[in-house]
């Protein structure tokens, strides 16, 4: 039926399963010679896999793929259990646009101990160097939790993070630096996966600061942390994303997470109610005007207390679509604002001397602090410290000072709107650009004020740039000044526009 290939004598089965076949022929013949087929109670139920994940090995699960470019085409039997897969074999998947396998749910639990056994080994292997082997494991946890998302209801998914909860205990009494790299506190993007592995290590880093010895505190934490926003399954990333004003209807989507993930959590009776707790108050302040419940003080367990620090933290210093990381120290600046607020004092305290100390052994895993006091607040980036949401979402999009912020006028300053076009240079980059610091690119002034101005931009610029402006003004004079990129929103007609501040002069107009 196939095309025989030049190979070495050898079984029919092992000839079978080194082969490499056209998309829409990668079937595996049983031995009546019939494609072989999953149970029909499972037919429907696949979870899906990169290519990349699945090692040289003989195979403990089917592998199934979709036959050329249809995404609605039911997977077909690729290789079954007990062949052989090889490195070969995946690139010649890869050469045929295969980027997929997807595995029965009912082989779920194998998937899992298969991808346990490679994340112990390569933690491991010290052939490696830490940062190298922390973002392989990084990849295949995200991977584990990306099944809790997809499969919503089912057992297996929440066991596995049971199980890396354990592997992480591991890890962390038998070498706690290599472990400290599961942390990724440099170049990483919030997407909920990696935030939610983020978190996860965290967690257990600070219970492991602060209760030392405490295996079962630690593990709890760990899962806890890996699952803490299991509810923002159905939320539109670019909602979870979005820089700029949440409506009303945004905002309580956002606010109905913890509760949505509590409700599954509680239902599966998986987790510990202290677990569920964590999942359901990471949200809460210790003054009472977090959410969903608004509880205060001793209301909130320790362990979503610890969530809280670390889910914020991994918030600010992660990359957005809209600005590049902020630098942890940076970060815990912005952060030490709700210290005692927000934030438990000692937890916080605990955890910040935690990351500068991680930072001190090695300043290469995290971008360098600016040397500078923040000028974004907490409020503005994290606006359930607010009571009213209307003036939380509405000053999260302005970005301003929460010293400046006052409900009746959000505007430190009155702006005149104006038309001008600027060269622009950057001194200071927080993300990668078309073009270097100290090269000119062109920017249109559409207001001006004593503080600042509004630009809009080539592309979206990030959190944090500075960059010398030079604008011709009425009467020949020029505008020279410095200022700092403190808000970042796409306009209307799909542009990007950026809210600036000087951090020098007030601005001057040279002859």
């Amino acid at each position: 039926m196939f095309k025989t290939l030049r190979e070495p004598r050898r079984s029919r089965r092992a000839a079978m399963a080194g082969r490499s076949f056209p998309a829409r022929m990668c079937v595996v013949m049983s031995a009546d010679r019939g494609p072989k087929k999953p149970p029909a109670k499972d037919q429907a139920r696949f979870f899906p896999v990169p290519i990349e994940a699945i090692d040289a090995q003989i195979l403990q699960m089917d592998l199934y793929v979709r036959p050329g470019s249809n995404s609605n085409a039911p997977p077909t039997l690729y290789k079954s259990a007990g062949y052989e897969y090889s490195l070969a074999a995946r690139d010649r998947l890869a050469d045929q646009g295969i980027k997929f396998f997807y595995i029965p749910v009912s082989q779920h639990k194998v998937f899992r101990e298969m991808l346990a056994r490679q994340m112990n080994g390569t933690f491991e292997d010290k052939s490696r160097p830490a940062p190298e082997r922390a973002h392989i494991i990084r990849a295949s946890c995200s991977k584990m939790i990306e099944d809790t998302l997809l499969l919503p209801g089912q057992p297996e998914p929440i066991a596995a993070v049971g199980a890396i909860a354990e592997s992480f205990l591991n890890w962390s009494e038998s070498d706690p630096n290599g472990f400290s790299y599961l942390l990724d506190m440099s170049q990483h993007d919030f997407y909920t996966t990696t935030h939610m592995v983020n978190v996860g290590v965290g967690c257990g880093m600070l219970v492991k600061a602060a209760h030392p010895g405490d295996h079962a505190m630690f593990t709890a934490a760990v899962r806890g942390g890996l699952l803490h926003d299991l509810g923002k399954r159905n939320i539109d990333p670019g909602i979870l994303n979005k820089e700029g004003k949440l409506d009303a209807a945004e905002w309580e989507l956002i606010k109905s997470h913890p509760t949505v993930g509590y409700n599954e959590l509680k239902e599966s009776g998986l987790v510990s109610e202290d677990i569920l707790a964590m999942v359901r108050d990471h949200h809460e302040r210790l003054d009472g005007k977090g959410y969903p419940n608004g509880l205060k003080a001793d209301q909130i367990t320790e362990l979503a207390r610890i969530c809280a620090i670390v889910d914020v933290f991994d918030a600010i210093t992660a990359a957005r679509p809209y600005r590049g990381p902020t630098p942890p120290e940076d970060s815990l600046k912005i952060m030490s604002q709700g210290r005692g607020t927000q934030f438990d004092p000692i937890l916080f305290d605990t955890w910040a001397g935690l990351v500068k100390d991680l930072v001190k052994k090695d300043p290469s895993r995290a971008p360098p602090s600016t040397g500078e006091l923040p000028q974004i607040s907490l409020d503005a980036l994290i606006p359930n410290a607010f009571e009213d949401t209307k003036d939380a979402v509405r000053f999260a999009s302005e970005g301003m000072r929460g010293s400046d912020f006052d409900g009746a006028d959000r505007r430190r300053h009155p702006r005149s709107h104006c038309d001008i076009r600027a060269a622009a240079k950057f001194v200071q980059q927080c993300k990668r650009y078309p073009v270097t610091i100290g090269e000119p690119f062109g920017v249109l002034i559409t207001d001006i004020s004593r503080g600042g101005m509004q630009l809009r931009t080539p592309w979206p610029l990030s959190l944090g740039d500075e960059i010398d402006l030079h604008a011709p003004l009425p009467g020949g004079k020029n505008l020279l000044q410095r200022a700092r990129v403190v808000r970042v929103r796409r306009a209307k007609d799909g542009g990007w526009s950026a809210g600036i501040m000087f951090i020098a002069q007030e601005s001057q107009a040279a002859a």
